[in-house]
């Protein structure tokens, strides 16, 4: 039996409202994880980055579009065997969701038997891969990497397939005199010129970054991508 080193691995963990979108995996010569529930993905390419191998791995496995919302705080590591020797993969998980007006997902190569919606509360009923408890677990405990509540700044932006960019919204935090915390949101267009701001007062720190999660998704299904954060790690798109 050979032996290879460790093969880079992509996995969406695409969100609906409270689902999970699985995939079911189809691949006999792999027994340990064939038939098996999995958060859909695929290997990284030589000379391709991490968020563009999971566009890719999606489009190609289930026939949609997908935006990357934060790279998730969690690496696994699987370990398979085959005939052809051991297959060691490094999993990187990406919080995700599905455009909007886009293709809905389905099993568009025969690597995917079939994928559903399920309810956290129903994975007891799935036989999933190492790891997608661990990953899905992250997106309701969002990490301080992604978000600081003292320090919050993160910027998106929609662009033309030319790469100039239309839109943009903006969130950052801001202590006032008497030491509330505040959070202002803004709003450009590029196209017209044009930009408003609201801020949001006496912003609970314990609710912040479950509202600042969903607002940040609603956004990316919408086609925004997160292009700057004050933490590299929240920043999908540029890895």
């Amino acid at each position: 039996m050979t032996e290879r080193g460790p093969t880079l691995v992509v996995a969406a963990a695409i969100v609906r409202d409270t689902q999970i979108l699985l995939a079911r995996r189809y691949q006999p010569e792999l027994p340990e994880a064939h038939l098996k529930w999995e958060l859909p993905g695929g290997k990284v390419k030589l000379e391709e980055t991490p968020h563009d191998a999971l566009i890719r791995e999606i489009h190609e496995e289930l026939g949609a579009e997908i935006r990357t919302v934060r790279l998730l705080p969690h690496v696994q590591s699987n370990i398979y065997h085959s005939k052809k020797g051991i297959i060691h993969s490094i999993v990187l998980g990406f919080e995700s969701v599905i455009v909007r007006g886009g293709v809905p997902p389905h099993a568009a190569e025969k690597a995917v038997r079939e994928v559903v919606w399920a309810k956290r509360s129903d994975f007891n009923k799935y036989d999933l891969l190492p790891g997608t408890e661990q990953f899905v677990k992250c997106l309701d405990e969002p990490d301080r990497a992604s978000y600081s509540a003292r320090n919050i700044y993160i910027r998106l932006e929609r662009r033309r397939p030319s790469g100039q960019t239309t839109h943009y919204w903006e969130f950052h935090s801001v202590y006032d005199l008497w030491k509330n915390f505040n959070i202002v949101e803004r709003h450009g267009d590029l196209v017209r010129r044009s930009a408003h701001s609201k801020v949001h007062s006496n912003v609970e720190e314990a609710t912040l970054i479950k509202e600042l999660t969903e607002r940040v998704r609603s956004l990316a299904s919408r086609g925004y991508l997160v292009v700057r954060s004050d933490n590299p790690a929240f920043v999908a798109s540029q890895i």
